[in-house]
């Protein structure tokens, strides 16, 4: 017997779970049995099959650094690229890096610094260019969310010079989301007087 569904999904890739059955010597036997993978998106595996066309160890790479900013509280979404962001006290998000599936990652980061009253954002990049030689700020434009992070007279930053930076990427991270937990703080402590 195959079993298999009708109705099948558009947008994920499901790993399914194949039985086969047959009366072998007076008996039924169940062969070829593996657990389910875990579903991945087409834009998912996309990305992800983009990004090892750039560098074979890309994909693992990534997917733990990833694994390591949502645990400590930095949300990865992937549409176009996979951006990091960071719910903020202002009910809105910051972008803290955009991976792109070409093996780069860009920083536009401080174009809601003036919602916060303060410049998380670009303090962050300023973190970002700390461990970055050759990187700086291109901050000339009258308007903070076109401020973005150059390096080595570039746009974007190649993944393989800042994944082996992740610890200090991460800790700048987390400057950030330890500043909002800060202000959320303040803000409670004030509804609360």
């Amino acid at each position: 017997y195959y079993l298999q569904p009708r109705i099948l999904a558009r947008t994920e890739i499901i790993t399914r779970t194949v039985f086969v059955a047959g009366d072998n010597a007076g008996g039924v036997k169940i062969t070829n049995v593996e657990p389910a993978g875990k579903a991945q998106s087409l834009s998912d595996r996309e990305f992800f099959d983009q990004l090892g066309q750039v560098n074979s160890s890309l994909p693992g790479e990534v997917r733990l650094f990833l694994e390591r900013c949502k645990g400590i509280g930095c949300t990865p979404q992937l549409k176009k690229h996979v951006t990091l962001y960071r719910d903020d006290p202002a009910g809105g998000r910051i972008n803290l890096g955009s991976i792109r599936r070409d093996g780069s990652v860009e920083f536009f980061c401080a174009g809601r610094d003036a919602q916060y009253g303060e410049p998380i954002g670009l303090d962050y990049m300023k973190q970002i260019v700390a461990i970055l030689p050759n990187a700086k700020i291109k901050d000339d434009s009258p308007s903070a969310g076109n401020w973005n992070l150059r390096y080595q007279d570039r746009g974007a930053v190649p993944l393989r010079d800042i994944l082996p930076c992740q610890d200090a990427w991460l800790a700048a991270i987390q400057a950030v989301i330890e500043r909002f937990r800060t202000i959320e703080q303040a803000q409670e402590a004030k509804t609360s007087q």
